[in-house]
């Protein structure tokens, strides 16, 4: 069960109750529906409250959100890194080659099998806010309860949430640091590749060398837009593979995983609004 609390300032005052749940809480209708089926869903200094209720100054407004378990997930008994944990969200470093979400052949060796068992004696959704490819590791956000995955969803909508990628790639960019900028679509031979394409949508990627031997480099890279492969599009685009990426163009016998780590993530806390940033260390075998 999740519970917030606001006593309302001076400026709210007036208000009604549906107001401050959209536009100081930034909660969805979906959500709201969600808390006035619960009978202590939203009470005003005690009392069940409607959403048309116009509140005072220092009165106090309570919500409670209660969760149910995910279906279909089960719990597995899998290694989870947690970097960072509190009551409304989880973040864990995803290692290579673990799928963030069942999917055929993969039933029980997800990320969301070994949160599950996690919180195995919890109701527990699994609501997962930043997910990776398979074979990408790093940094995954993820949401405790319904009200944080609201406004983390609504942070990820308006590109609040910054992610910082490093990636192994064959050569180097001619340029040490600069910007990709190239339209990205979906391969009209394929429904998982994407290419480079005039009609696509708009993709922008900023990157910079942090180190090369001029066979293969260490590079950082920050996807200004969220498209489908986009970084490993993009370094292709310009001559640069990463490594174990034979979807697009790596050559690499001697790996059967992407060198791409999704290494810091920066958002606001979905209760407090303070600036969050988290790191993973990168894999032993990025470390040029």
């Amino acid at each position: 069960m999740k519970e917030i609390k606001l006593k309302i300032e001076k400026k709210l005052e007036g208000k009604e109750i549906k107001f401050i749940l959209k536009n100081v809480l930034l909660l969805s209708n979906r959500v709201i529906t969600k808390l006035k089926m619960f009978s202590d869903g939203i009470t005003l200094n005690g009392n069940k409250a409607f959403v048309t209720v116009r509140v005072k100054e220092n009165d106090l407004l309570v919500l409670r959100m209660y969760d149910e378990p995910s279906k279909n997930i089960e719990p597995s008994d899998l290694p989870l890194d947690i970097i960072f944990e509190n009551e409304d969200i989880l973040i864990v470093n995803k290692p290579r080659n673990m799928p963030t979400h069942p999917s055929l052949n993969h039933y029980t060796d997800t990320l969301a099998n070994a949160v599950m068992n996690h919180y195995r004696n919890k109701d527990f959704t699994f609501r997962v806010i930043t997910r990776l490819d398979r074979n990408t590791s790093g940094l995954v956000l993820i949401a405790k309860n319904k009200i944080a995955a609201q406004q983390l969803s609504f942070q990820m909508e308006n590109k609040q949430i910054k992610k910082e990628y490093y990636a192994i790639c064959h050569g180097c960019p001619e340029e040490k640091q600069g910007f990709i900028n190239a339209p990205i679509k979906r391969a009209s031979y394929s429904g998982i590749t994407r290419v480079i394409h005039p009609e696509g949508k708009e993709s922008l990627t900023e990157y910079s060398v942090i180190k090369s031997d001029g066979n293969l480099s260490l590079l950082k890279l920050i996807p200004h837009t969220g498209r489908t492969h986009q970084l490993r599009v993009h370094l292709a685009y310009i001559g640069t593979p990463i490594y174990g990426d034979e979807l697009y163009g790596s050559t690499a016998q001697d790996c059967n995983a992407t060198l791409l780590h999704c290494r810091k993530l920066s958002f606001s806390n979905p209760v407090n609004n303070e600036e969050m940033t988290l790191c993973a260390p990168l894999p032993e075998d990025m470390i040029l």
